[in-house]
């Protein structure tokens, strides 16, 4: 699987999403401040679909807050299921 590029253009090379380390790296390259993804659902995006899954991006919205970019992806069609339920996001520095 070398050779993703998270927003498909300029973001750095994910050399083997195997790797738990240079998946980890890889996602903490991205400016991912909230509200904005900063390429960490881009990045995982490109990780997942060439494993099968197919990915969904949403976005979540409520009146008087940012709006927030949401990834859901899914491997196959039957059960059983396990959802996992995580951030890609973090608070500014010094919060």
């Amino acid at each position: 699987m070398a050779g993703l590029l998270p927003d498909r253009d300029s973001a750095p090379e994910i050399m083997n999403i195997t790797n738990p380390a240079e998946v980890l790296q890889a996602l903490i390259r991205c400016p991912s401040v909230t509200p904005a993804e900063g390429g960490a659902l881009t990045t995982l995006q490109a990780m997942l679909e060439p494993l099968g899954f197919a990915v969904h991006r949403m976005t979540a919205s409520e009146p008087g807050t940012p709006d927030i970019e949401n990834l859901y992806a899914r491997l196959g069609n039957e059960g059983p299921h396990l959802m996992f339920a995580g951030h890609t996001d973090v608070v500014p520095v010094g919060n």
